[in-house]
């Protein structure tokens, strides 16, 4: 963890490296990006803070195709939720991202995953 410098309402960033897909996205991937999601929110649990902002990780140049990951950030955020209902998750902090992560949050909803 390291402070925020000038990231405006941030008091810590917390770092993850993802997982290098390059387009393939087996289970080993789809783990890894879960474990990224997945230490990301218990370091925030350690350290005391109520709010998390994720981009898309790995989606660059790591090349992990963005539909396969927005559905692990979301399942993962979604699991933490429910194990942690007194605390307030930011999914995204972009326009864009926002938007494709809630349009991959309602094709989960009604697919019902």
């Amino acid at each position: 963890m390291s402070g925020a410098y000038v990231l405006i309402e941030m008091t810590d960033v917390i770092h993850t490296v993802g997982p290098v897909a390059r387009g393939h996205v087996g289970p080993t991937e789809k783990n890894d990006l879960t474990s990224c999601y997945q230490n990301s929110l218990r370091l925030l649990t350690e350290n005391g803070s109520s709010t998390v902002a994720f981009p898309c990780i790995s989606t660059g140049i790591y090349g992990f195709p963005n539909e396969p990951a927005a559905e692990i950030a979301l399942n993962t955020v979604k699991s933490w939720i429910e194990e942690n209902p007194d605390k307030n998750i930011t999914a995204a902090n972009n326009e864009l991202i926002s938007s494709y992560y809630y349009t991959m949050h309602v094709k989960l909803c009604q697919s019902g995953t």
